[in-house]
This record gives structure tokens, C-alpha cells and sequence, in this order.
């Protein structure tokens, strides 16, 4: 979904920061064809108005740890919580991934 919106986003004018994806050279790749930048995450988090989450549910964990509490941010997530061979959800049916996230980090403010 970044490398869908990320570049969308960018041509509508608003700048854009590529952090997390499972090869740097895509970062390097968006950021180039954006006209935008690949920063560590925590510092992303800092700079940004609002957060594209959008990778796969077994990498949540990690991008959250990096990003930091995310207080008063305003975060899109895009996560659905299937396995790694997606073929399954990992939540529910009690809970979903929009109310998992939210109580991993309570102080941002979620759209899912």
C-alpha cells in the first residue's frame, strides 16, 4: 500500500517519507521516484503530520518498537492480522487488528 500511496501522496504534493520495507533498494527506489526521503524510523515518526502503517501483520511488533509510543500521532493502518502464508487470521474473533494495535499503542490516533 506504501508504494501505492507513498507516490500518490507525493504528486498531490505533500512530502513523503519511505521507512519500512523488506528491501532497501525499494526504499531507495520509492524516495528517488518520489522526490521524497528514507529516514530510521523513529526519526519518520517525529517528522510526520500522519503514518502509513502497512506491512505484514508478523512484522507489527517490530516497526512499532522502532517507532516509539506514536502519542498524538495520526496513524492509517493498513495491517491486516493474517499468518505468514496469508491464508489465515491471527485474531478474533473477539478482537481485530484496528483494536490490537490500538491497545499496543493507546495514545495515537488510529484509522483503520
Amino acid at each position: 500500500m506504501g508504494a501505492v500511496l507513498g507516490p500518490v501522496w507525493a504528486r498531490a504534493g505533500h512530502a513523503v517519507t519511505f521507512r519500512y520495507a523488506r528491501s532497501a533498494d525499494k526504499l531507495a527506489r520509492l524516495a528517488d521516484e518520489t522526490g521524497g526521503a528514507h529516514a530510521p524510523v523513529s526519526q519518520a515518526v517525529q517528522q510526520a503530520e500522519a503514518i502509513l502503517l502497512s506491512v505484514h501483520w508478523s512484522r507489527i511488533d517490530d516497526v512499532l518498537s522502532q517507532a516509539g509510543d506514536l502519542a498524538g500521532k495520526l496513524v492509517l493502518n493498513c495491517c491486516v492480522p493474517l499468518d505468514e502464508a496469508n491464508e489465515t487470521l491471527v485474531l478474533g474473533p473477539y478482537t481485530s487488528g484496528a483494536e490490537e494495535l490500538a491497545r499496543m499503542r493507546p495514545q495515537a490516533r488510529w484509522v483503520s
